[in-house]
């Protein structure tokens, strides 16, 4: 009988699952980006937002009809939080009817003495 010879097979193996391991772990399904953020048009229905980037985190209801969706973006180095964008949609009868972000950063040195490494405000 002859015996097959695979192309992944010893080292080489590990090092494909590895190099593949780490390009799926990057990957980030339903997050919204400052660049998707500036891309996202007025009058986009709000179940292809969230088909798009996921559920939002928050959902504020403000008058009859209208709901405010709240996205988070994190930059990070490490451990360290460098900035915390959050992205709001108003949602009037399913339509994005406007939308706007706020900024945090957090205080030097205040990330030693909590807890969580986001900032509460």
């Amino acid at each position: 009988m002859k015996e097959r010879k695979f192309f992944w097979r010893g080292p080489s193996l590990w090092l494909g699952l590895l190099i593949s391991l780490f390009c799926f772990s990057c990957a980030s399904g339903g997050r919204l980006s400052r660049n998707d953020f500036c891309y996202l048009t007025v009058g986009t229905l709000i179940q292809q937002v969230i088909q798009k980037y996921g559920q939002p985190i928050r959902i504020h209801s403000k008058e009859p009809g209208v709901e405010v969706y709240e996205y988070v973006e994190c930059i990070s180095t490490g451990n360290d939080l460098l900035e915390q964008r959050n992205y709001f949609l108003v949602v009037r009868d399913g339509i994005v009817v406007e939308k706007y972000q706020k900024k945090f950063r957090p205080l030097p040195f205040q990330n030693l003495s909590s807890e969580t490494p986001y900032p509460v405000y």
